[in-house]
């Protein structure tokens, strides 16, 4: 009975050092993470390590921090729980974060998530920028070897209007959500 204890504190002693504290601010900071996709073991590795490190981290701040603030020093055994007290509690504030922020939704993750281009994120609207930036390229070298009398040419003028027409309202339209 007496070692079943020990086998279980063990267990939670290693996982509160070294996994729970970093797992739930990770999952603070990043609740769109999933380990679902089109690449799970990826997702699964990145959310592991960054896990293992923070917890490492904050394990070390904290004890610095117990070290420096206790009067007599301090020693973590059963008798002294403060380091184990103050990780449940930066494990506990971080995963309501968590809770809060919608890491725990089933669904897809925000990262799965695609808004209409130009409509959402400078990510999105930078790509369609890039896009129409490079049709537009396109349709001038095109131009530039038609004779500037044919027809191909003024249909080619037209096209080149409407993408810079349509890059023109797409910046427009980002700069004002901005200023409202």
């Amino acid at each position: 009975m007496s070692n079943d204890i020990a086998v279980v504190e063990t267990i939670v002693g290693i996982s509160l050092v070294f996994f729970l504290p970093g797992f739930a601010a990770s999952k603070a900071v990043f609740p769109e993470w999933r380990v679902r996709g089109p690449d799970p073991l990826g997702h699964a590795l990145r959310l592991v390590t960054l896990s293992f490190v923070l917890s490492v981290a904050i394990t070390v701040v904290v004890g610095f921090a117990l070290l420096n603030l206790s009067p007599d020093g301090f020693s973590s055994t059963w008798s002294n729980p403060l380091l184990e007290i103050a990780l449940v509690a930066i494990t506990g504030v971080a995963l309501t974060v968590a809770w809060i922020r919608g890491a725990f939704r089933k669904g897809r993750g925000v990262e799965a998530e695609r808004p209409e281009a130009g409509n959402a994120g400078s990510w999105e609207l930078m790509r369609e920028l890039e896009a129409l930036e490079r049709e537009r390229h396109q349709l001038e070298r095109k131009r530039r070897a038609t004779d500037s009398d044919s027809p191909q040419a003024a249909e080619l003028d037209r096209a080149i209007a409407a993408v810079r027409g349509r890059s023109d309202s797409l910046r427009r339209t980002r700069e004002a959500e901005f200023v409202d």
